[in-house]
């Protein structure tokens, strides 16, 4: 059976933000019953419960959904997932789950230059994943 990168880190235990890091539009219009474009995401917003998710040029514009976004980016996948780390990815004294970043780059299978930086910006150490 297929999975998508966002079912496997869930089996593995591992909470994502898969509609802002899978690099997919997610918008989905009144009437379409749930049906969400898909296209590529060009940006990334949030709403007001800090939801993050992903939207193509056309579904920014005129997407029901992303009525309710603000904060608009241009697309970054390895800023996703710096932020999905950053917010569910912490112990209770604030220091990086290492070994759930780790599964979330193999997942998302980031270049290894974006997970140098991320793991830099995240966790002040300079060894690369």
């Amino acid at each position: 059976m297929f999975l998508s990168p966002g079912q496997e880190a869930r089996q593995q235990g591992i909470r994502t933000m898969s509609y802002a890091i899978d690099g997919k539009c997610h918008n989905a219009n009144r009437g379409t019953y749930g049906h969400e474009c898909g296209k590529p995401a060009v940006f990334s917003a949030e709403n007001t419960t800090g939801f993050r998710s992903g939207f193509c040029f056309r579904c920014r514009v005129g997407g029901d959904e992303a009525r309710g976004f603000h904060g608009w980016q241009p697309y970054n996948q390895a800023r996703e997932v710096m932020i999905a780390v950053n917010r569910n990815h912490r112990d209770a004294s604030g220091w990086i789950d290492e070994a759930a970043m780790r599964a979330l780059f193999e997942t998302y299978d980031l270049p290894l230059e974006d997970r140098t930086r991320v793991w830099r910006e995240l966790t002040n150490k300079e060894t690369a994943l």
